[in-house]
């Protein structure tokens, strides 16, 4: 005590301050309670340069003129205890309370510590000194001293704890009342204002909001406690179907312990018949080994013909994918064939048709000098015979039947212009029904996608297993039950190890990744054969793929070693990242091994490293169908989950919208409200197609009705036609009247019809072949079209047989 004393006086003597301490008496340090001020310490301090102010016990009373710094001190006060800039309503920033020309301020505060309610005595002693130092330039600083001048503790946490435990409020306005506080309190105070004052100053405010926060934490609570009973009762049922498990060992060994017994008494007993009993067991097994081993050694070779027809059956759907695209693309080639041969072959039509109506004014031409040299010979042969009132009635018939046939033919040639038109607007017709079908079938297929999507979000939002099978709960505790039969425990589903880290590319690496996050990685061969047999056992379809397991993700140098696009590209790899958070609602503990080797197998299987995303279609487009496609770069997915692939020279590309993550999601409910939206701008879409679907079937309808009608008209007038030609025929093939008379100038004019006909025949026959050497390229460009038909339909035929046979051979390897 006494060395407590000297170094107390040492220290009072080297420091002006804790030697003005030492004039405050015993007794009323005594009467001072714990918590109490005692002393302050300001300078450069607002308007005070260096003031110190004493307090006594009890009540002390500061008067001054206004400006003198009565304020300043209770500021200083709320400063020094840890009060904001503006709480003290002196500014908005601690460098506001700095005097006007100086760069930093210091405040000391002394603070009681004796009696029952001292805090922590034997590391402070009798009074807490706390010094704040503020600066224009740097951060400010606490002090906390013991009654020695030593620092204790330069933390804002510990002021506040002694500031706890001696009650001490600033933010109470019971505590510290500033002069704008008080003003607006007792001038312009409303009722609830008070109230409001009521709760701060008895801290029913602060009990209130405590509580309101305890009730939250209480709910949540409940709900934990809710959680864990349910988990309780898994647990229970598991331990029910363990202590079973175990009854039956314990009756198995039991069983096993009386075999031993009844082995041991029927030795003793019946030792020759248990020799012979013994060598017969012996012969048996002996028999069931080799057995065995031929079992095992068919088992090994089963083992290895199914890896061979799995491999097989790989090879061969995608063989079947390949063909399949074929004869999609074959197929659109021979439609778009076709429809370029319904093109020509209309245009060609009109030629032909051009064609045959010159050669039946030939063959008319020809009919009228025959009918004229048959003229000639009856005036020459019959002589002048009294007939002129059958040659006016056989040149009436020949009249009226050239006239009827001059009508149909024309009107046979109207008939094939409107049936032409008709037939552009036909095509036109079933093109838009085409069109329109195709849309509608879309759109159908969309509205189903975003259903099924739908769906998965909300199972998937209860139960983030619900992503895979409904039997992968099952299948993770039957893994946990034969851990002892793997040699490494398997590792999966891929997409419950690993996340994405920007979240805005979730959809479209879900549908790059779509087939391998489902996928179990093994160690070897034989930890893949106990999975598969265990899967069997749960019912789960799964698949699994053969990885050496490691403890480490591929390094950059590995990574370089394989090949990767340029550094300036974003790919997959670089947005991946393990998840452990969501790996533990498969109920197994993975380590560190189980997350490397899951990223590995993405980047050997899935090409994550080779595979680059774009934030668009054209910088896709750009990427990928540039002249120099990036070196090691296999695929491009945009944003919006559309594939750019290039192989060889063919650019592939397959367009999509926008897609959504069921796997990776901060929110499902905000992507199920979206796709909801989405589905209902798709459901009123599919309405109006498949309205105007309907109309366009109308329109198709109609349009045909009307082929049909000129059709109808073509065949009357044709037959019109024929008759016609069959009645001048007729007429022309009847025995010529002679007239009265050998009249020479009648032979005269019929040989000069003659001339002109046969003038005329030529000029039309000229006609025909100029018209045809002016339509060769016509000609032949319908030939090569219809060679190109041919050979198109022909490979089709190929490459629906080829599929055939594919499926055939897939089948028969199943």
């Amino acid at each position: 005590m006494a060395s407590q004393k000297r170094s107390r006086s040492s220290t009072q003597d080297d420091n002006p301050r804790a030697a003005k301490r030492s004039r405050h008496d015993d007794e009323e340090a005594a009467a001072r309670d714990a918590g109490q001020i005692e002393y302050l310490h300001l300078e450069n301090f607002m308007c005070h340069r260096n003031l110190e102010v004493e307090l006594r016990a009890g009540v002390n009373v500061i008067t001054g003129n206004n400006g003198s710094g009565k304020s300043a001190i209770l500021a200083a006060l709320q400063v020094a205890l840890g009060s904001k800039a503006k709480s003290t309503n002196r500014g908005t920033s601690m460098k506001e309370v700095i005097k006007e020309g100086e760069e930093s301020c210091r405040v000391t505060v002394y603070l009681s510590n004796g009696g029952e309610d001292a805090y922590e005595p034997d590391t402070y002693g009798s009074r807490i000194v706390v010094v704040r130092r503020l600066s224009r330039t740097s951060t400010s600083s606490y002090k906390i001293q013991d009654e020695d001048g030593h620092n204790v503790s330069s933390s804002v946490k510990d002021l506040r704890k002694i500031l706890d435990h001696f009650n001490i409020h600033l933010d109470n306005p019971c505590t510290v009342m500033n002069q704008d506080v008080s003003r607006v309190f007792l001038a312009n105070s409303t009722p609830s204002a008070k109230y409001h004052f009521f709760l701060e100053a008895t801290q029913l405010q602060k009990m209130m909001d405590d509580f309101e926060e305890s009730m939250k934490h209480k709910a949540v609570m409940h709900r934990v406690v809710e959680q864990k009973q349910a988990a309780i009762q898994d647990t229970k049922r598991e331990l029910d179907r363990l202590k079973k498990e175990f009854d039956d060992a314990s009756h198995l060994k039991d069983l096993d312990r009386q075999i031993r017994e009844l082995d041991s008494e029927l030795l003793w007993a019946l030792v020759r018949d248990k020799e012979v009993y013994l060598k017969r067991f012996q012969e048996n097994l002996d028999k069931l080994e080799s057995v065995r081993d031929a079992h095992q050694a068919r088992k090994e070779e089963l083992d290895k013909q199914k890896a061979e027809h799995e491999k097989q059956v790989d090879d061969t759907k995608n063989e079947l994918i390949e063909k399949s695209k074929e004869f999609k693309e074959q197929d659109e080639a021979l439609n778009d064939e076709r429809h370029s041969f319904a093109n020509i072959k209309r245009e060609s039509g009109m030629v032909q048709r051009s064609i045959d109506d010159w050669k039946t004014r030939i063959r008319h031409c020809i009919q009228r000098i025959e009918t004229y040299k048959r003229e000639i010979r009856s005036l020459e042969v019959e002589g002048n015979r009294d007939k002129s009132g059958e040659l006016r009635e056989r040149e009436e018939k020949i009249e009226r039947y050239t006239k009827m046939l001059d009508d149909s033919k024309k009107a046979l040639e109207e008939n094939r212009e409107k049936q032409n038109a008709i037939l552009d607007e036909l095509n036109q017709a079933e093109e838009q029904v085409r069109s329109s079908s195709t849309s509608v079938h879309a759109v159908k297929s969309q509205i189903d996608r975003t259903k099924q999507k739908i769906n998965q979000m909300g199972r998937q939002n209860q139960d983030p297993l619900a992503y895979y099978s409904p039997e992968m709960r099952s299948l993770f505790r039957e893994i946990e039950r034969n851990r002892h039969r793997f040699q490494k425990c398997p590792v999966g589903p891929i997409g419950m190890l690993v996340k994405v880290k920007d979240l805005k590319w979730a959809g479209t690496v879900e549908l790059a990744l779509k087939n391998s996050l489902s996928t179990f990685v093994v160690d070897n061969s034989r930890d893949r054969q106990v999975l598969m047999d265990v899967a069997k056992h749960c019912r789960a379809r799964i698949s699994a793929i053969t990885q050496t397991f490691s403890d480490r993700v591929y390094s950059e140098e590995q990574l370089m070693r394989g090949g990767v696009p340029d550094p300036r590209f974003r790919t997959i790899f670089q947005l991946m990242d393990v998840d452990p958070n969501r790996a533990r609602h498969t109920g197994i503990q993975y380590d560190r091994t189980a997350y490397a080797t899951s990223m590995n197998a993405l980047i050997d299987q899935s090409q994550i490293a080779q595979t680059i995303l774009a934030n668009n279609d054209d910088e896709a487009k750009r990427i990928m169908f540039a002249r120099q496609t990036p070196a090691h770069a296999v695929m491009c997915y945009s944003m919006n989950g559309s594939k750019f692939q290039k192989r060889g020279n063919t650019e592939v590309m397959d367009p999509r919208k926008n897609v959504y993550s069921t796997l990776w999601a901060e929110n499902f409910d905000a992507q199920i409200r979206e796709l909801t939206a989405e589905m209902e701008n798709q459901s009123r879409e599919y309405h109006e197609l498949h309205t105007e679907l309907k109309k366009h079937e109308k329109e198709a309808r109609r349009v045909k009705s009307a082929q049909n009608a000129l059709r109808e008209e073509e065949r009357k007038l044709q037959r019109s036609v024929k008759h016609a030609e069959q009645n001048l025929d007729a007429i022309n093939r009847e025995p010529f009247p002679e007239q009265e008379d050998k009249n020479d100038e009648e032979i005269a004019f019929r040989q000069n019809l003659i001339v002109q006909e046969e003038d005329k025949k030529k000029e039309l026959e000229e006609s025909i072949e100029k018209f045809k050497e002016e339509n060769s390229d016509m000609i032949v460009k319908m030939a090569e079209a219809e060679k190109r038909l041919k050979e198109l339909d022909h490979r089709k035929t190929q490459i629906r047989t080829e599929v055939q046979a594919i499926t055939a051979k897939l089948e028969a390897v199943k």
